[in-house]
């Protein structure tokens, strides 16, 4: 058994140990641990935008269309940001919806579109829509930045030629996805030039599976790193 006086000691030297090792900590473990998180990427913020038609010649589309990209929505994660645009013809491109990150404000807005009067023009509407989107970046910048274009890929006497929106896409660093909805059998040559030269996707959903799993597929799309 340990005398009196040696167990006084050994305790003395275990606080004193402890007392060290917590100053120690505050010092250069704190440090270490916020330098840690300095040096981490930030979260990747996510920016979209959804550009619907909903144009009388897109009126047949437009339910199943709605259904798909209110789901992209509910796929949002917490800070993600987006708008809504809708568009029936060029001389009607309506933001809908202002940049949020409130989830069910941006549903609901999805859900209550309607068809209007018009026969389409995607391509100005995407111009409508990166304008809006560069406008934004003064309310913080994103690192994830897309537009999902939801056409039956049919343009219809644009103003704007593709080669000058794939410069301001790729200038701003956002991404042009597709949901083409159409009865077509072929894929939209324009459309899938559009995307790719923007590090963009574009699906062309034709059977029940497709439509369930396309949804998932953009809300992966628009959190997917930029490439080089």
């Amino acid at each position: 058994m340990l005398a009196p006086d040696l167990r006084t000691q050994i305790f003395r030297l275990f606080y004193a140990l402890i007392l060290t090792a917590s100053c120690l900590y505050a010092t250069y473990g704190q440090s270490a641990l916020d330098n840690e998180r300095s040096e981490k990427p930030a979260t990747d913020v996510v920016r979209y935008g959804i550009v619907l038609d909903n144009s009388g010649a897109f009126r047949l589309m437009l339910e199943r269309a709605v259904r798909i990209v209110a789901d992209v929505v509910r796929k949002n994660e917490e800070g993600d940001q987006a708008f809504l645009m809708t568009f029936s013809d060029a001389g009607n491109i309506v933001v809908r919806q202002e940049l949020t990150s409130n989830r069910a404000e941006m549903v609901d807005s999805v859900e209550n579109v309607y068809a209007e009067v018009g026969r389409g023009s995607y391509l100005d509407a995407i111009n409508a829509s990166l304008a809006f989107m560069v406008e934004a970046e003064g309310s913080g910048a994103a690192l994830l930045k897309s537009l999902i274009i939801v056409t039956d890929g049919e343009e219809r006497d644009a103003a704007i030629r593709p080669d000058d929106l794939i410069i301001k896409a790729k200038a701003n660093k956002i991404r042009l996805h597709f949901i083409v909805i159409s009865a077509a059998k072929q894929t939209s040559k324009q459309v899938d030039r559009l995307a790719r030269e923007t590090d963009g996707k574009a699906v062309y959903p034709k059977t029940t599976e497709d439509f369930k799993s396309v949804s998932a597929e953009i809300a992966k799309e628009i959190r997917r790193a930029q490439s080089k």
